[in-house]
């Protein structure tokens, strides 16, 4: 769930802050001094540190649902708080407190988050409206501990508390997909630069969020093609790390391709 949530911030970032896409990353990498190193673009990076259930907001009761004259007893579900140190890095220090700002009070604008855009799997889990807290008091956060277990120079930031219901009834059935990367080095090249391969697993979606089985998953000019399960899920291996095209040929013959910067936050596929 959480790279689908990502993108809920992503989105809110981008639309409801005014900030172009193409001249602003929003990550959610650990921010170490070499990765902080590493960017080329002014980047917005939202840091998960934890991840607490929390106890003001449990029910205890059941809650009992009438639907076509049934009732159905469910437990209530139970409310996570994601805990992020969010940062702005630019090469100019009014740049990064200007975008921090802006970030700021987007969110603070933003109490709720709507689960609407979620695939469906995901918005099945988070029926509820996603309550947003920025910059408070009892956050539960140290800053300065923050950089100093990262290993990198302490910078502005501020707290964000993104609080998820979690349905305990929801039974987990699909294969937990995770990626997987693999570095090769060229004997007898002194300084040569590894390779790096990525086994990559999500998801072909149709319009309403719905997994596509049976659909073709290939790498445009590599060959590698795979097909997918019931519930949508592929697992493609041995991806060259960069850009590459995803081509997903559906089950009733129509075919899309999808661009992708690997590694990605998400590999799911929505079909138009």
């Amino acid at each position: 769930m959480l790279p689908e949530l990502h993108e809920l911030f992503r989105e809110v970032i981008y639309r409801r802050g005014a900030i172009d896409a193409s001249e602003v990353d929003v990550t959610f990498d650990p921010p170490t001094q070499e990765w902080v190193d590493g960017l080329v673009r002014p980047t917005l990076n939202f840091s998960l540190v934890d991840a607490q259930e929390n106890l003001n907001l449990r029910h205890a009761s059941p809650q009992t649902v009438r639907t076509n004259g049934h009732a159905q007893v469910r437990m209530p579900p139970r409310r996570v708080d994601l805990r992020y140190l969010v940062t702005a890095i630019t090469t100019d220090t009014e740049d990064s407190q200007r975008l921090l700002w802006r970030a700021l009070v987007t969110l603070m604008r933003t109490p709720e988050l709507s689960p609407d855009s979620l695939p469906e799997e995901v918005r099945r889990q988070v029926e509820a409206p996603l309550v947003v807290r920025v910059a408070q008091q009892d956050a539960g956060i140290n800053v300065l501990d923050f950089w100093s277990a990262v290993g990198a120079n302490a910078r502005p930031a501020f707290v964000c508390v993104l609080t998820v219901p979690v349905d305990l009834e929801i039974l987990i059935e699909s294969p937990l997909v995770l990626a997987r990367a693999s570095k090769f080095v060229q004997k007898g090249v002194p300084g040569a630069s590894p390779r790096v391969f990525m086994d990559i697993g999500g998801a072909v979606l149709d319009q309403a969020g719905q997994g596509v089985g049976d659909a073709e998953v290939s790498l445009v000019g590599i060959g590698r093609h795979v097909q997918t399960d019931a519930d949508g899920r592929f697992v493609l291996r041995n991806v060259p790390e960069g850009k590459v095209t995803v081509r997903v040929g559906s089950p009733d013959g129509k075919t899309a391709e999808f661009p992708l910067e690997i590694p990605a936050e998400s590999y799911n596929l929505r079909l138009e």
